[in-house]
């Protein structure tokens, strides 16, 4: 898949969500997709390299730029709670990025519960 590619897991009150990155000339991004309306939405992030970490005893790869990363989703203030997040609106990084032609929804859009 080459556009908006993301798995969604969800047990309880608990949601996973991994995203894929699609590099560019000069930015990356990953994809986001509402599956109630198949409207697709790039968030953009400057280039990045992964580095390892541990998590939780768990060893990652997570963007070497952490700041950098943390503040093209969240803002400059991202360290101050946030009462109202709509995925949808609230990052500074995010762009609507069309929709999926309805033909397409059924095999671009699978929801397994």
């Amino acid at each position: 898949m080459n556009d908006s590619f993301e798995l969604s897991f969800s047990s309880g009150d608990v949601k996973l969500d991994v995203f894929f990155f699609y590099e560019e000339h000069n930015y990356m991004w990953n994809g986001g997709t509402q599956a109630r309306t198949g409207k697709k939405f790039k968030y953009l992030f400057p280039k990045f390299k992964l580095c390892w970490t541990l998590f939780l005893g768990l060893k990652v790869r997570v963007p070497c730029e952490t700041i950098t990363y943390i503040e093209a989703n969240y803002g400059k203030n991202w360290y101050q709670p946030v009462t109202s997040w709509d995925w949808k609106k609230s990052p500074p990084n995010i762009r609507e990025n069309g929709e999926w032609p309805e033909a397409e929804r059924a095999e671009v859009i699978q929801i397994y519960f």
